[in-house]
């Protein structure tokens, strides 16, 4: 302030700037920005780094209000954090601070500052580190700046099912889920032993190619880091006989290393094509529950099924003329077996013959019956009025030929 008396009136006057001027009248402030350091984009609980600095520009070098202070650079940061599942639908962090962890070096005491900022986050989706703000306390002035956000994608990789089961010589899906699914990732994937499975194709869908028996593990990689993993067991399966007539029995077998593929709740899922001789081609699909399927405790690495429960119900009103007039054919197409999280695919071909020997399974093996066989044919239940049920089975099959 300055002051003096002219005419005996006082004067006053005040020499200020809101942009704490001095020095000339030159105007004192500071700039903040931020960036990361690498990709904003980072896997859950990976941590990230981003360069904040801080510049003063037109520091005045005295202070006229304390003539003796010394010029010192005093800084500091401040910042909030907030979450998004989907992208803009910003709100405060999942468990206050359970899922985010943001911390920020001391910055230096120099002009300009440049400090580092810490972050991890330990649950995938958007993050945003807002009101980065800087503040400093310089001489007797406290200018401050707020700096550019940043936005990071917290990713989780990850495979399924959590166990594939293959065939030698067949093949299985293998799911690549990402959240977020925009997360962009250089990923890549490889078998530890290309000898048992390999594995082909890239996200979301890899497909795994059962090589040899054996269990290997295929890994979801970013660079080097192993990020995701899913098991590979390749079994050796089998089914029997591969042709026969509509009653026959057909049992599926797979060669396990120590696991009990099967149980009394195993079901199988059937698609595939029947091509009746001579006529037009039916694509169909059914599921067996447990009461279709044939399972022995004793023999707990098999099942059975007969192949009139092949087909669904639906054929006994076709109109396709090779299936209501009783033409035989040929059945090809994918059997999924499946008990709990197990599930094993296996491409079948049966030939559907119009006649049979009769036998019956033995461990999986047909027997064929080498003496003489009585044929009894009952026209209605008196017709079996006295007859011993205990030698005598009788069982009605709905198939495409009855």
């Amino acid at each position: 302030m300055f002051r003096t008396t002219i005419g005996g009136v006082l004067f006053c006057i005040l020499i200020f700037s809101a942009q704490n001027v001095y020095g000339g009248g030159v105007n004192f402030y500071v700039k903040a920005t931020a960036v990361w350091d690498a990709s904003s984009t980072a896997l859950v609980g990976k941590a990230m780094t981003a360069t904040l600095t801080a510049t003063a520009y037109n520091p005045p070098t005295t202070d006229p209000y304390h003539p003796s202070a010394q010029p010192s650079w005093d800084w500091s940061w401040s910042f909030d954090v907030e979450y998004a599942e989907t992208p803009g639908n910003w709100g405060p962090p999942p468990g206050g601070g359970q899922y985010h962890q943001v911390t920020i070096d001391p910055p230096p005491a120099q002009n300009p500052s440049v400090t580092t900022l810490h972050a991890t986050f330990s649950k995938a989706g958007y993050w945003r580190i807002t009101n980065l703000k800087v503040n400093l306390i310089y001489l007797s002035h406290t200018p401050a700046d707020t700096s550019n956000d940043l936005e990071a994608i917290a990713a989780k990789v990850e495979l399924s099912p959590a166990t594939t089961y293959l065939v030698v010589g067949g093949s299985a899906i293998v799911t690549v889920n990402v959240t977020p699914p925009d997360a962009e990732l250089d990923l890549t994937f490889a078998s530890q032993s290309p000898a048992i499975a390999e594995i082909i194709g890239d996200a979301p869908y890899l497909t795994a190619l059962g090589i040899e028996t054996g269990t290997t593990q295929v890994d979801a990689l970013v660079g080097e880091e192993v990020v995701a993993t899913t098991a590979v067991t390749v079994f050796e399966a089998t089914y029997s006989p591969e042709s026969g007539p509509v009653f026959q029995k057909v049992v599926f077998a797979i060669q396990t290393q120590g696991v009990n593929f099967f149980s009394a709740n195993t079901t199988v899922k059937i698609d595939a094509v029947f091509a009746p001789e001579g006529s037009v081609d039916e694509v169909f699909s059914i599921n067996h529950d447990s009461s279709k399927i044939k399972y022995d405790a004793g023999s707990p690495n098999q099942i059975s099924l007969a192949v009139a429960d092949v087909f669904p119900s639906e054929f006994l009103t076709s109109s396709n003329p090779g299936i209501n007039t009783c033409v035989t054919g040929t059945v090809y197409g994918l059997v999924t077996l499946i008990d709990g999280d197990k599930q094993l695919t296996m491409a079948v071909q049966f030939e559907i013959l119009p006649s049979g020997d009769f036998g019956k399974l033995v461990q999986g093996e047909f027997q064929v019956h080498d003496g003489v066989l009585p044929i009894w044919q009952a026209n209605s239940s008196a017709d079996l009025e006295g007859v011993d049920p205990i030698s005598l089975s009788v069982r009605a099959h709905h198939s495409p030929c009855q």
